[in-house]
């Protein structure tokens, strides 16, 4: 499980009080909602070099190439 850290900007703008074990609605509510955009971010990762050329001639992989799209 990761450890989280949460803090009050208001009372305390320099961080130096961690206040994640006295709210863990937040630290919940807040763990799902980045587990959501982890999920999201994952879903429109790029495909590696060898998935993206998967089905090119030589002659499309080596205009890749030279235009810096593939290595």
């Amino acid at each position: 499980m990761p450890e989280f850290e949460l803090y009050n900007h208001a009372d305390d703008p320099l961080n130096h009080m961690e206040v994640a074990a006295g709210h863990p609605d937040i630290v919940e509510r807040l763990t799902k909602e980045l587990a959501g955009r982890l999920r999201y971010a994952e879903a429109r990762k790029l495909p590696t070099d060898e998935d993206a050329a998967d089905g090119l001639s030589p002659e499309e992989l080596e205009r890749l190439r030279s235009l810096g799209y593939i290595r």
